[in-house]
């Protein structure tokens, strides 16, 4: 534990986790408090029924992640880190995530392709704009009342430079990178909240294999390359079985087109004003997992049959089936593209097809990229 850390908890995946005075006072904030109600993994537990942990226990995870590579990072290198580094450090950790939408990527990406077309269409105006969920987290820590308040000694546009790596600060990689704190605790978290093999990351053998290069990036030594490439291929597995799993894939498709009826009906409102002044007035606390779903079961009725069939299939458990499948590894090269295009341009060409000799309407086909 370092200085600042006067409180514990418990944790099921690093055991016991200190926090400072200062953290805890952020976790008992409202709009932190809300991620207890967004679902780190959305629809995924429909396939593993443990994979329901929030994003607040993995902001918390990485809060303590990073507290343990830094304090390992002080011993070694004494004159380029400092206590009140650490501190800000592991602020920004905690907060990372305090920006996401509930269902999290579904309805940001969602709410980026309604305002896109506003746009496209001729809307003018920030009305029209919408933000990416690390830019709302950045709203969050300068605008929430309640969070600014308790970072009122703290400098909050140092915390929000870490996460977004704006003029990226030293080690600001530690946060947001390919091999970082916040894809650690994910990967640890997700295998043991869904039961699956691929979260046995050597966290402690990583960690003591940390160093700083001359750019002041946190960088791994050349004996840790195998741990490395062992967590990066967990991820990719990762991927595979919980994000990709088809039934996981098909809950995501049917949850989308809900959100964007409930998004055309004016019941959810995403912009980058709307949801500015929902910060600021305290409405953003509300705006979790929970409250989508009421609003789904309340206006149900009022959606078109299709969609109707969607939300229950989201709500019931009655996931779209998958007709076929193609998977492949190509370079990225332009001969890779060009065969993926190729493919996709079959499928769908042929869903017509499928349409017609079926009867089956063309918005209960969908193809999956």
């Amino acid at each position: 534990m370092h200085r600042f850390e006067t409180r514990r908890l418990s944790d099921p995946v690093h055991g016991t986790i200190g926090l400072s005075e200062l953290e805890i006072r952020v976790l008992s904030c409202q709009a932190f408090q809300r991620l207890k109600h967004v679902k780190q993994l959305g629809l995924a537990y429909h396939v593993y029924p443990g994979a329901d942990y929030s994003r607040f226990a993995h902001s918390v995870g990485v809060c303590h992640t990073t507290g343990r590579i830094l304090a390992a990072l002080i011993h070694r290198y004494p004159h380029k880190l400092k206590a009140e580094d650490i501190e800000y450090y592991r602020l920004a950790a905690l907060l990372h995530d305090v920006g996401h939408y509930p269902f999290s990527h579904t309805l940001e990406h969602v709410i980026r392709d309604f305002y896109s077309k506003s746009l496209f269409a001729g809307s003018t105006g920030e009305a029209a704009n919408f933000f990416k969920h690390e830019r709302v987290s950045k709203e969050v820590v300068l605008s929430d009342p309640e969070i600014a308040a308790v970072l009122k000694e703290h400098d909050a546009k140092r915390i929000t430079a870490i996460f977004l790596r704006e003029e990226p600060p030293p080690f600001s990689n530690l946060v947001s990178s390919d091999l970082d704190a916040d894809r650690i605790d994910y990967l640890l978290r997700t295998a043991h909240h869904s039961g699956l093999p691929y979260g046995s990351v050597d966290l402690d053998y990583i960690i003591s294999q940390m160093r700083v290069d001359g750019d002041d990036r946190v960088a791994l030594t050349a004996k840790a390359v195998r741990a490395a490439d062992h967590l990066l291929l967990s991820r990719f597995f990762d991927y595979q079985q919980v994000a990709f799993h088809k039934t996981v894939a098909g809950l995501e498709w049917c949850l989308s087109d809900v959100l964007k009826a409930l998004l055309e009906g004016g019941h959810i409102r995403g912009s980058a004003d709307q949801v500015s002044a929902g910060i600021k007035d305290g409405q953003w606390a509300q705006f979790d997992d929970q409250y989508v779903v009421s609003l789904m079961r309340r206006r149900r009725a009022s959606f078109a049959p299709d969609v109707q069939q969607k939300a229950d299939a989201v709500l019931m458990r009655r996931p779209p089936k998958m007709l076929c499948e193609t998977e492949y590894i190509a370079a990225r090269g332009p001969e890779g593209k060009k065969a993926f295009r190729l493919t996709r341009q079959f499928v769908k060409d042929r869903l017509q097809n499928l349409v017609n000799s079926t009867g089956i309407p063309a918005e209960y086909w969908h193809l999956w990229e």
